[in-house]
Parts: structure tokens; C-alpha cells; sequence
């Protein structure tokens, strides 16, 4: 038994394929709308301290983060990457945050400080 097409289904297949094309062509365009913004988020032991926009301001933006035992931390978002600024001997001790580490872009990576119980993510 063969089925045969009438000018009803071919109108209905038709549809589907434009509607299917249109639903790709926005989910192609999403990641660049502002709503799925990437996110650098910064953790001090368990906890979340700040949350920042990566991209948006054309200035790089320092953020000075409070880390145990009186301990600060500069954060510097500048051209789409995220990096922590080096940080002394005394406030690093194991001499791991007092080099200059290579900045972050992309969601997924961290920088991770285990003495001084900080990380920074890209989300």
C-alpha cells in the first residue's frame, strides 16, 4: 500500500521545515545576547563575594577581594580575560599567588589560590 501526498500535507510539511529554520537561527544567535552574559565569580572559601560581568566595559576594572587572616586580593577584568594580580610573599606563603598568572576567558576555566582559599570562575 502506498501512501499518497495531497496538497494539506504538503502545506503542513512545509511549515514544519520553515518553523524548524526559524527555531536555528535563533538558538544560533542566543550567545550573543546579553541575557547569557559570562559571569567571572569570586568564591572565598564556600562562599560567593562577588559576582562580575566579563565583557562590558571597555577600561580594565580592578576588584580588591578580602581573603583570610587579613590577606587582600586584586582581581583585574580587562579585555575579556580575568586574572589575579600578583600578590606578595608574606600574603602568599607558599609563593604560589605571587607570580604572575596567566589571565582566564573562557567559561569552564578558574584560577584557583588553595592558601589563601580563593577561586575565581568563569560561568
Amino acid at each position: 500500500m502506498r501512501l499518497k501526498l495531497i496538497r494539506g500535507d504538503l502545506t503542513v510539511i512545509l511549515t514544519v521545515a520553515a518553523l524548524a529554520l526559524v527555531l536555528l537561527l535563533v538558538q544560533a544567535r542566543l550567545p550573543s545576547l546579553p541575557d547569557n552574559e559570562e559571569m567571572v565569580t569570586i568564591k572565598v572559601g564556600r562562599e560567593v563575594v562577588r559576582e562580575i560581568p566579563l565583557h562590558g566595559r571597555a577600561a580594565p576594572r580592578r576588584v580588591e577581594v578580602d581573603l583570610p587572616g587579613e590577606v587582600q586580593a586584586v582581581i583585574e577584568i580587562a579585555g575579556g580575560a580575568v586574572r589575579v594580580l600578583p600578590m606578595s610573599e608574606e600574603d602568599c606563603p607558599r609563593a604560589i599567588c605571587h607570580e604572575d598568572m596567566s589571565p582566564i576567558g573562557s567559561a569552564g576555566e578558574r584560577i584557583v589560590c588553595l592558601p589563601n582559599q580563593m577561586i575565581v570562575s568563569i560561568s
